[in-house]
């Protein structure tokens, strides 16, 4: 009964992080759109739309998450200050 007790607030966050993650996306996918538009006519050059606003989607979402839900700092998922290191960023490339 124990196990049940734990499996549900994490398939709650689960299920709110992917409601956000939609949310998200969409109103980053209709933010960037005309941005995106104008420079595809502008260039030229063809501009894959899917990425920045996933990214942004991501990015907002795990914000939302950490503050409102969970209310943890960015360091508890490894992003705090500490992470932000030449080095660290060099490692990750590497």
């Amino acid at each position: 009964m124990e196990e049940r007790a734990e499996v549900l607030p994490t398939l709650g966050r689960v299920v709110a992080f992917a409601a956000l993650l939609v949310v998200c996306s969409t109103a980053a996918l209709a933010l960037l759109a005309p941005l995106a538009a104008k420079v595809i006519s502008s260039t030229g050059q063809p501009l894959k739309l899917d990425v920045f606003p996933n990214l942004i989607a991501v990015f907002v979402a795990t914000a939302l998450m950490l503050r409102s839900i969970d209310r943890r700092p960015w360091a508890a998922i490894d992003l705090g200050k500490d992470a932000a290191q030449p080095r660290s960023f060099l490692r990750g490339f590497v």
